[in-house]
């Protein structure tokens, strides 16, 4: 009787509208976690990085629609084969840091492919997840894209390489100063006039490879490259050995970063010093020369009968004395076949048998 009084038409209606009422709460929870789901991929997929949620094993157990679009369809699969097409655990996996180690957050780079097959770079963030004992049961990790930052990276690096070459090969020396004086970069020409290393190098003093004389004098030069963007000036680089080298300096005004700097180029000017000292001293000889040519020029009074100079000063001498002492001609001793006839009279004759006779062998 009881059972048939439940099924009353008054009970089966109140129980329909139970379930009814039940049936729309469900609706409306399935609406919201609907709502939740298009909300969280929406979110995870417009921060621009992929996420997924990885489990003990190394298997994705879910990822979003970024992660999806870079390496297909991942769920399920072991996150280093689908994401890097390694057999085995990545090294350095963070992941396995998280479960391994019980890191709180770990970080780092990694190389990988996407599902073309082309080479992608991703920065990794790992964070464990916990079940209601507090261990860690699985882990979330954020890959971050940075391709098109490592490409950069690429392209600095090579740039920087290129431009290393080129600043090594200049003859001269090569500088970049900072606004004090201080060295901000230089060529290996430069470490080997001063005779330091590269780390010598860096922590030198402002102006300290200049011979110290020079020191305020170059103070000023800077001061006027940074005013008027270019300068010139002659010095002498100072080595550790306390050798000096003399050198023509160039600067031009440089900004960078809104900071002014000076880079310049140095010529080694020991070589052209030398020559122009050379050049000098033929000068100065030519021109001795060719005053002592001047004073054989001219009239010269000389004896008619003995053939003595009478010099400037009214002395006489003999022509060969005076010719010497006013130019650099020297004078050899012989005889002419007059005066041999005239003084030697029997070796004249004896001398002319001899060319008369016949070489009979």
């Amino acid at each position: 009787m009881e059972k048939n009084a439940d099924q009353s038409p008054e009970a089966m209606a109140t129980r329909i509208r139970e379930l009814e009422s039940e049936l729309e709460t469900l609706r409306t929870t399935e609406q919201a976690l609907r709502f939740e789901k298009t909300t969280l991929e929406r979110f995870t997929r417009s921060i621009g990085a992929g996420i997924a949620h990885i489990s003990r094993d190394y298997r994705t157990l879910w990822a979003n629609r970024v992660l999806v679009d870079l390496f297909g369809d991942v769920t399920g699969k072991p996150c280093h084969l689908t994401y890097n097409g390694k057999k085995e655990v990545c090294s350095g996996c963070g992941v396995r840091e998280v479960f391994d180690k019980g890191v709180k957050i770990s970080t780092h780079e990694q190389m990988g492919y996407d599902a073309d097959g082309q080479v992608i770079w991703s920065q990794l963030i790992a964070t464990p997840l916990y079940d209601k004992q507090g261990r860690v049961e699985s882990a979330l990790e954020v890959v971050m894209p940075i391709t098109e930052r490592k490409r950069a990276e690429d392209a600095v690096r090579r740039e920087r390489l290129f431009s290393d070459a080129l600043i090594s090969s200049l003859p001269g020396v090569m500088y970049l100063l900072g606004p004090d004086g201080s060295l901000k970069r230089w060529n290996r020409n430069m470490e080997r006039v001063c005779g330091y290393t590269t780390e010598e190098m860096a922590s030198l003093p402002p102006y300290a490879p200049i011979v110290e004389r020079d020191r305020g004098m170059m103070m000023d030069k800077l001061k006027g490259v940074v005013e008027h963007g270019e300068g010139l000036v002659e010095t002498s680089l100072q080595s550790r050995d306390g050798r000096e080298t003399p050198y023509l300096l160039s600067g031009v005004r440089m900004e960078i970063d809104g900071t002014c700097y000076v880079v310049g180029t140095g010529m080694d000017m020991t070589r052209r010093l030398a020559d122009a000292r050379h050049r000098e001293e033929l000068i100065a000889k030519l021109r001795d020369t060719l005053a002592r040519v001047r004073t054989l020029s001219g009239m010269l009074p000389i004896c008619s009968s003995c053939k003595k100079i009478r010099d400037d000063k009214g002395y006489w001498n003999q022509i060969e004395s005076y010719i010497r002492a006013h130019s650099d001609a020297n004078f050899s001793h012989s005889i002419c076949p007059d005066c041999l006839v005239r003084l030697y009279p029997a070796e004249a004759a004896a001398m002319a048998r001899e060319q008369k006779e016949p070489d009979v062998k």
